[in-house]
């Protein structure tokens, strides 16, 4: 491999590299993609939300196209639940949602000062 200012490079490409550096560089690029009919209202937000990072328009869109393709979608995701296997509780969920809003609740009150002693002495 020989170091170049693009990176390192085989024998094959550096034998090459003599017609013009950008050429190895192109030869390592991956894909292109092309968006057309983007609205302006669209490009001049990426376009803002780029510079403000300091990069360019292409390395920040890129960094978003990673980032939305670093996570599954909805689709993928149920496919994947679907492939566990089946989960039994010894409680019904709408009982865990229950007293998990009691426990919110009791912990509501007592921030807020109020105890349960006192709260039945009221009423």
């Amino acid at each position: 491999m020989t170091p170049t200012r693009f990176g390192t490079v085989s024998e094959t490409d550096s034998q090459i590299s003599f017609l013009h550096p950008i050429w190895v560089y192109v030869g390592r690029m991956t894909k292109i993609i092309q968006v057309r009919n983007v609205p302006d209202s669209v490009h001049e937000t990426l376009r803002k939300r780029a510079a403000e990072e300091r990069k360019s328009l292409s390395e920040y869109v890129l960094g978003e196209l990673e980032r939305l393709t670093s996570r599954p979608t909805m689709r993928e995701a149920l496919a994947r639940i679907r492939q566990d296997e089946p989960i039994e509780l010894s409680v019904s969920v709408a009982e865990l949602v229950r007293e998990g809003r009691e426990e919110r609740t009791d912990q509501i009150m007592e921030a807020l000062g109020f105890d349960e002693e006192s709260e039945s002495h009221d009423h």
